[in-house]
């Protein structure tokens, strides 16, 4: 078994996250692979060699379509659209997206994975009156950038003990360890790189939009909250009362960690196993 890691030009947090993760697996695995970044690649390099390989997609949507004609048998590694999906399979017809349909023809996904090192680090949990406090959130680009803006200058009406703290990635741990709420205000339903399932994992609160992605990851009132994407009020009023209701907010987070094992990495090794095992006994 040979496996071709295809990296989109433009790939964002999760897709780069999750070609690591899988690059991590895959040499647990002892299964050779490539990984290939596409937007480091010559323009008039030698065309990719994907001969006899597996492909993982990510960042699938922004893969070029003629690169997924040369596959024969890949795999598009994020929560997919319907739309995306029914575009990918008519470029490729033998192309296995994520939900994958398993033997008992029910959708399943890969695992969103967070690295072991979140897994360790202690939140200091707030207590009734507490003041101030910290918000993290990941920078984007338009319309999510524009909403975190909207959401920032509320909440200082309210309090000017607040401080925000914006990051380009994911933060890493020791960084996460000092946020008190974590927002992910997200509009698009392919978005899914907002740093929710590290902070789930770390236990700090997480106040989200409503998307696909996030009602897989957290439930809402009992590991998080998560909002109607876009309403700036609704998020002002939950991230406050996250902030200063800290006997609410620390029954959120006791029952987020009690869940996140789900995260592990190695469940999703397991999972990629199983998948790429399938997809070479096709042939």
């Amino acid at each position: 078994m040979k496996v071709c890691q295809l990296l989109a030009k433009d790939a964002g947090p999760y897709a780069r996250k999750c070609s690591e993760t899988d690059r991590r697996a895959l040499q647990n695995l002892g299964i050779p692979s490539v990984l290939h970044d596409l937007s480091v690649s010559a323009p008039n390099g030698p065309p990719l060699d994907l001969a006899g390989s597996i492909a993982l997609l990510y960042g699938a949507s922004r893969i070029p379509q003629d690169i997924v004609r040369k596959t024969r048998r890949c795999i598009a590694d994020e929560p997919v659209s319907p739309s995306l999906i029914t575009r990918l399979t008519r470029w490729a017809p033998a192309v296995v997206t994520t939900p994958i349909r398993n033997e008992a023809g029910s959708l399943t996904y890969l695992p969103e994975a967070v690295t072991q090192s979140f897994f360790e680090i202690e939140v200091a949990p707030r207590v009734a009156g507490d003041n101030g406090g910290v918000i993290g959130f990941v920078r984007r680009a338009g319309s999510p950038q524009a909403l975190t803006a909207s959401i920032g200058s509320r909440i200082v009406r309210f309090r000017d003990d607040i401080s925000f703290c914006e990051f380009d990635s994911v933060p890493t741990p020791l960084e996460l360890a000092a946020v008190h709420v974590w927002i992910d205000p997200a509009i698009d339903a392919d978005d899914f790189g907002g740093g929710t399932a590290e902070a789930l994992v770390a236990g700090v609160p997480v106040v989200a939009s409503r998307t696909p992605v996030n009602v897989m990851r957290l439930a809402n009132g009992q590991s998080g909250f998560l909002l109607p994407p876009g309403d700036a009020n609704e998020f002002v009023h939950v991230t406050l009362n996250a902030l200063f209701k800290p006997e609410t907010t620390r029954l959120i987070t006791e029952s987020a960690r009690s869940t996140a094992g789900r995260f592990r990495p190695e469940y999703r090794e397991a999972a990629l196993q199983q998948v790429l095992q399938s997809l070479e006994d096709r042939v």
